[in-house]
Parts: C-alpha cells; structure tokens; sequence
C-alpha cells in the first residue's frame, strides 16, 4: 500500500481518470484515451478518433458515449453550476456529438486553441446516468489507473489498482493506495527545541 500526505482535487482526479490526452515527462501533450483528432476549416469542430477495448471502473467500455456524457454534464447538465474549474470549456464548448463508438466530435463556438489541454476526463456515462449526480459525486467512476473505494473526510482517501486499465505501463504496481490529507500549516504543531 502506497501512502502519500497530500491530497488535493486533482491528485484525485489523476488517481481515478485518464485524459483524452496528457502530457508527457517533457510537457509534450501525447494521446492517451485519444488515438487523435482532426479540426474542421472553421476551427470549430474537433473530432476525435477513441482508443479501443478501453475498461471502465464500472465495466463498461468506453465511448464516445463517455466523452459526450462528460461534456453535456459540465456544460448543460443540471449541476453545471459546479463546474466553474472548467471555465474554459463552459465559455466555449457547446455540446458533443457522438459519431460512432469511437469518434465523437466536440463543437466550440469560437475557434479554442486549448481545447486538447482543457477537456476534463471521461466519466462512466452508463454508471452515472443509473445513479445521477449526488451519488456519482460520491463514489466516482472514470477509466483511470486507480478505482475509487471510500473517502474518510479531512483524512484520507483509499484507491484500489485498475485491474482492466489499458496502458500496462502506466499500471500502478501497487494493489491499495490511501493517501492522506495533510492539515493545513497553521494546523500543524510545531516543536520547540529544548535550550
């Protein structure tokens, strides 16, 4: 069991997500749930091409399913109000259209040069249109290396290893990971030398 004491939204949202693509050791952004896109003339209209035979936490397989589901959720679902870290795509994406299981196009209504860098992760569409959003809130399901189990608040978070996880180099070696929150520095105690 690996035990890290820093844990923020997006070392969670690393642990239990991959991204249509993400940088590599260089910065280079690199297809990862992406094999690659194309952008249509007017630069509004990215369509990307989907890795095959990728699991989901929940079992499904992903889809463009997945990344429309994602995106309506952000931008037009009933809880988009949460969504104010994802500015960007709600200020230019407006919707998603699913080409075929693996193709799905994304539509902006202004040319968006960062679209590749800002798309959030997939969620599990099929899971979270069974059990809708408070639920999904709480036991999140996407196609990351690591499954979310439990939350202790304000303590800790415990993860187990993606058994199906599509990229056999990024697989953790470890089977449980359960990182915990670190109190913020003026929380923390401080010892004062003895004289």
């Amino acid at each position: 069991e690996q035990c890290a004491y820093v844990l923020d939204h997006t070392e969670a949202t690393v642990a239990i997500a991959d991204f249509l693509y993400f940088p590599d050791q260089e910065g280079k952004f690199q297809p990862t749930l992406a094999t690659g896109y194309t952008l249509s003339d007017d630069k509004l209209r990215w369509t990307f091409k989907l890795r095959p035979n990728v699991t989901m936490h929940d079992g499904s397989t992903f889809g463009a399913k997945d990344v429309k589901a994602t995106i309506e959720r952000i931008v037009s679902g009933p809880n988009a109000n949460d969504y104010t870290h994802y500015v960007a795509i709600k200020s230019n994406v407006t919707g998603a259209n699913v080409i075929d299981d693996l193709t799905v196009e994304i539509v902006t209504d202004k040319p968006m040069a960062t679209l590749v860098v800002d798309m959030p992760p997939p969620i599990a569409s099929e899971y979270y249109n069974t059990v809708g959003e408070a639920e999904f809130k709480k036991n999140p399901k996407s196609t990351g290396p690591w499954k979310f189990v439990s939350q202790e608040l304000n303590a800790n978070v415990k993860y187990e290893r993606h058994e199906e996880f599509w990229d056999t180099a990024r697989k953790p070696n470890w089977k449980k990971r359960k990182p915990r929150s670190m109190p913020p520095p003026a929380r923390l105690k401080t010892a004062t030398p003895p004289r």
